[in-house]
C-alpha cells in the first residue's frame, strides 16, 4: 500500500484498515469500486 502525500485529503483508508484489522481483503464491486472486509480479534475479559 503506497503512502499518501502528507497534504493529500484522501488515500489513508487502507492504511488504517491494515494497521487495525487482524485480517482483511478487498473485493471488486461491479461496475466500479471495491469493497473491503475486515476482521478484528478482540481479547475480551472473561
Amino acid at each position: 500500500i503506497p503512502t499518501p502525500d502528507p497534504l493529500s485529503d484522501t488515500g489513508r483508508g487502507l492504511l488504517l484498515v491494515q494497521a487495525l484489522a487482524t485480517r482483511w481483503e478487498t473485493r471488486a464491486r461491479v461496475p466500479l469500486g471495491k469493497t473491503i472486509t475486515a476482521e478484528l480479534d478482540l481479547d475480551l475479559p472473561h
